[in-house]
């Protein structure tokens, strides 16, 4: 991909969505594309986060191994990222990451990812926000995954009528 369709990309890309087009020039200067075939692997629960993920076609399924059994945390969806948790830590990956069907992935490392971003504090707020839905939704997933009947609320919750 030139660096015109990595900045479309970025644009559809709900992290990146209202960002204005030079800010995303700057994303797609540290981004890279990857294409990769189904079955393939993106990294492996344990990998050092040196980077994170955004899907532009394709479906990527995260999932934690376990002896025998494997639990889906999520599939991602085009527009989607994933390995957001390295931008915070570094630290290990906690799921292994395959793609599951043919996909072009867009990647950003981690190191020139938090020099942009202490250059453009906005970025900073999306990618907390970004954080913030990701987990919601993750354990969402991990509630309809394990077929329990609950519900996690919708954050911020719906108005508190004054009418009883």
């Amino acid at each position: 991909m030139d660096r015109a369709a990595i900045v479309a990309a970025l644009s559809r890309a709900g992290l990146f969505q209202g960002v204005d087009g030079a800010l995303l020039g700057h994303v797609a200067d540290i981004s890279s594309a990857w294409t990769i075939p189904p079955g393939q692997h993106v990294y492996f629960a344990g990998d050092l986060a040196t980077e994170f993920y955004i899907v532009v076609t394709g479906r990527v399924r995260a999932f934690i191994p376990g002896h025998g059994e494997e639990l889906t945390v999520a599939i991602i969806e085009p527009g989607q990222l994933f390995g957001e948790m390295g931008l915070l830590d570094g630290g290990p990956r906690a799921t292994t990451a395959i793609a599951i069907e043919p996909t072009v992935l867009l990647e950003v490392e981690r190191a020139p990812w938090l020099t942009l971003a202490a250059e453009h504090p906005a970025l900073t707020h999306r990618v907390l926000l970004a954080v913030g839905a990701s987990l919601r939704k993750y354990a969402i997933d991990m509630v309809d995954f394990q077929f329990l009947d609950l519900e996690i609320p919708d954050v911020p919750p719906p108005p508190v009528s004054d009418t009883a």
